[in-house]
């Protein structure tokens, strides 16, 4: 049914998705009443965990910090609620990519 070619790229992408990390990007804002979120899941390396946990703050300068969930997910959140919807979204970008500068070099 399948060639053999197919059935080990099939494999190959399914052992890459097990060394990957679920990561959830989280920014605060407010909404004039109310403390909302917007957010953006992805995925890291598994070994880039504990970098991203133990530097975000410094990578940073003190705007984001990073934790692991109960469902061990990296939650990367900004450590003050953005003035809008829109500036929060700029945090998640803003996370992703200070995130990826230091991870994917």
């Amino acid at each position: 049914m399948f060639t053999p070619k197919a059935l080990l790229l099939a494999i190959l992408l399914l052992a890459a998705e097990t060394f990957a990390a679920r990561i959830n990007y989280s920014a605060k804002y407010t909404d004039g009443r109310e403390i909302r979120h917007t957010q953006k899941l992805g995925t890291i390396p598994d070994d880039k965990v504990q970098d991203i946990i133990q530097h975000m703050r410094t990578w940073s300068n003190n705007q984001y910090d990073a934790r692991i969930s109960a469902h061990n997910m990296v939650i990367v959140s900004n450590t003050a609620p953005a003035s809008s919807k829109s500036a929060a979204s700029a945090h998640v970008q803003q996370m992703q990519s200070i995130a990826n500068r230091h991870i994917l070099h």
